[in-house]
């Protein structure tokens, strides 16, 4: 029992700290999230680790923490955004043709070849933005209706420390926009 209610206490603590970052961070769903998962952990405080599947609360709060979990991956995927996947193609139709960035664009040599070995890569990113994003949201919603609270939020706090963004079509294309503004500026 004192083992037990030592996990619980050191989980239930790292579940708060991380729910007043998301807070903080203003990612509110997320916050309440881990707020509901801390709400799991004072649950099984009262009932054995053998009843977690079949105490009521518990499952209500699985599924309010499911139901929440959806529509988080939904708020954060950039296929929902406003014309996200329109604005890639279009980078893709003006970026068809950007030439090298010489001398005389771009007197920095080091930002000059940073552009000209990155300028190409622009097309495919954006060409395949859209299946990357989708496939991130296929993830969220697996995660999402097969983690139990827990496991999800101990994934999301992993996720969170351990960041591993690469740079998607639109960001790419800022990038190379200060990389070589005048080359840039005459395809966007």
């Amino acid at each position: 029992m004192k083992c037990k209610l030592m996990i619980i206490s050191i989980s239930f603590i790292v579940l708060i700290v991380f729910s007043i970052k998301f807070l903080i961070d203003k990612n509110y769903l997320l916050s309440i999230i881990f707020i509901l998962t801390s709400l799991v952990l004072i649950r099984l405080i009262f009932v054995s680790f053998s009843d977690y599947f079949s105490d009521p609360y518990l499952e209500i709060i699985s599924a309010t923490i499911l139901a929440l979990s959806i529509i988080h991956s939904l708020n954060n995927s950039p296929l929902i955004k406003k014309n996200s996947v329109a604005k890639n193609y279009e980078i893709i139709s003006n970026s068809v043709n950007i030439p090298y960035c010489t001398e005389n664009e771009q007197p920095d040599k080091l930002k000059r070849d940073l552009f000209n070995s990155k300028k190409d890569k622009l097309i495919q990113k954006c060409a395949l933005q859209h299946i990357n994003d989708s496939a991130k949201l296929v993830i969220n919603f697996s995660k999402s209706l097969y983690l139990e609270p827990i496991a999800g939020a101990a994934d999301s706090i992993y996720s969170d420390t351990h960041p591993n963004h690469k740079l998607t079509c639109q960001e790419l294309n800022i990038y190379l926009q200060k990389l070589c503004p005048k080359v840039m500026l005459t395809y966007n």
